[in-house]
């Protein structure tokens, strides 16, 4: 089983192939790996048995950030071709701010700000406010977004410029099936927001 191809990463969806069988080599492993967002929580929530098959491989941390790094470049590069709206962008750009919060590489956190320039025009009405919300993190008291890795980078000014975003993702209407309705949702993005201070 190949992992995805510069081709195949459409939209942050890798194809998805027939887990029903065993991982049988290193590449089914890596594959999966990839699959599952890169994330060893997702294969323990997703499925306990594949997770075990997974670490008879004995992967090396070493090449699974590789292999992460592989699939935010990867992402990257198709959020950066893209040239229509489409209702999926928002998350892509949340799977590959999650890499580029794990890897916390200056250069692919500044190619994540020119990514998320690049698609601000592409997110639907309805989807804008989710962008907003991983811009300035969704954890509770421990900033996770690309604002405050910046920051704890030591690039204020990227910091300044992924905030200076953020209102530009606010300006959407469309309420959304969820709990809680879009108005507070804004107003707990440009809370958040105002707490970094950039």
């Amino acid at each position: 089983m190949n992992p995805p191809s510069a081709s195949q990463w459409t939209l942050g969806e890798s194809p998805i192939p027939d887990w029903s069988r065993s991982l049988k080599n290193h590449e089914d492993a890596e594959a999966y790996f990839r699959f599952v967002g890169c994330s060893g929580f997702n294969m323990w929530r997703g499925d306990p048995e594949r997770l075990a098959e997974y670490e008879s491989f004995k992967i090396p941390q070493a090449t699974e950030e590789a292999w992460t790094r592989s699939e935010c470049e990867l992402g990257l590069a198709s959020l950066l071709r893209a040239t229509e709206p489409s209702l999926r962008l928002w998350v892509s750009h949340d799977r590959i701010m999650e890499f580029v919060r794990r890897l916390r590489d200056p250069g692919l956190l500044m190619r994540a700000y020119e990514a998320t320039r690049h698609i601000e025009p592409l997110i639907p009405d309805a989807k804008r406010v989710l962008v907003a919300e991983t811009l300035v993190g969704r954890m509770l008291g421990n900033p996770d977004g690309p604002i405050a890795l910046a920051l704890a980078l030591g690039d204020r000014g990227l910091a300044r410029s992924f905030a200076t975003m953020v209102p530009t993702f606010l300006n959407g209407t469309t309420e959304i099936e969820m709990a809680v309705p879009l108005a507070t949702r804004k107003a707990e993005v440009r809370s958040k927001l105002a707490t970094f201070g950039t």
